[in-house]
């Protein structure tokens, strides 16, 4: 799968006796959605990593690559790629934290993961998008990480759920929340 390891599809049609269950009959989807939020979680925290990555090498670019008299880092529309990613990354792991947070303290984690999950992954491919634009051609090419991070940032926006699934999910829970 595009930029995404370890991802399969199994089915398994094996008749299992009530005495092997895990947990009680019909709480399966329960204990499922358990597991999703750790993972999904586990996934904001990977992607704050690798977004601290790009952020990074698109800092070393900007202030080592010299260009028409000066470094990068002095032009000016490029100051709004450090902000715009700082910015960005900084809401994520706000966002995450809270998420984290509620899985530790046993709350509904459905807002803060659904949340985290969006905010985390579009923050990751804002981010790595810049730094690739601030490499030019040659953050296409294997001489960086660039390329895999891009792979893997588009791939954030839909392993888990599609962002749109999760920004609807989110958004009825909030409204349920005002009846």
């Amino acid at each position: 799968m595009l930029g995404a390891g370890g991802q399969y599809e199994i089915a398994l049609d094996i008749p299992v006796a009530d005495d092997h269950l895990l947990g009680a009959p019909g709480e399966g989807l329960r204990i499922v959605g358990e597991r999703l939020a750790v993972g999904r979680t586990l996934r904001c925290l990977r992607w704050l990593g690798q977004a601290h990555r790009a952020y990074a090498l698109m800092l070393s670019r900007m202030t080592d690559r010299h260009t028409h008299g000066g470094p990068l880092a002095d032009k000016q529309l490029l100051h709004a790629y450090v902000f715009d990613s700082h910015a960005e990354i900084a809401a994520a792991r706000a966002l995450t934290h809270a998420a984290v947070a509620a899985l530790v303290d046993g709350r509904d984690t459905r807002v803060a993961v659904g949340t985290a999950k969006v905010v985390t992954a579009r923050a990751l491919h804002a981010v790595v998008d810049r730094a690739i634009q601030v490499y030019g051609a040659e953050g296409l090419t294997d001489d960086t990480p660039l390329p895999m991070l891009a792979r893997t940032a588009r791939t954030a926006r839909i392993l888990d759920g599609p962002d749109e699934l999760h920004i609807t999910t989110v958004a009825r829970r909030l409204l349920a929340e005002r009846h």
